[in-house]
């Protein structure tokens, strides 16, 4: 759900009423399968405490998404050079795949990212990359 590690299971996330939701769905099932869960709202008593929380989750959605870039850079090297259309097959359905991710990812990046931007025209060159390889495919 994209939740901050504070200690071994000890997690955070933000105020937010789907995410109340699911954890205390989480929390039920956990004591019927007979383990224990507490769950409490707490709020930063430093100065500056919020901003430093916003950061560690903009670090772990910027985190998430610079592994994807980096698959998304792999999937772009393997398009250079001879392809067929089992690699042109096989690459739209990683790129598909890298997008659904790249979707998990914003999705929980509660406070956005620095990279969305970049992700985002990655996966655009990608898709026109791979449509002209299929346009142009068995035309020498």
């Amino acid at each position: 759900m994209g939740a901050i590690y504070l200690q071994d299971a000890v997690c955070l996330l933000p105020a937010r009423p789907e995410l109340d939701e699911n954890m205390l769905y989480i929390a039920t099932s956990i004591e019927e399968m007979g383990g224990s869960c507490h769950l409490f709202q707490a709020q930063s008593s430093l100065p500056g405490g919020d901003g430093q929380l916003v950061q560690d989750f903009q670090k772990l959605a910027d985190g998430r998404l610079s592994e994807i870039l980096e698959r998304l850079e792999l999937l772009q090297a393997s398009l250079h050079g001879s392809v067929d259309q089992t690699l042109l097959e096989r690459a739209e359905e990683d790129l598909k795949r890298e997008r659904i991710a790249y979707l998990r990812v914003r999705a929980l990046a509660y406070f956005g990212s620095n990279q969305h931007t970049e992700v985002d025209a990655r996966l655009h060159q990608l898709k026109s990359s791979l449509d002209e390889l299929y346009k142009n495919w068995g035309n020498p």
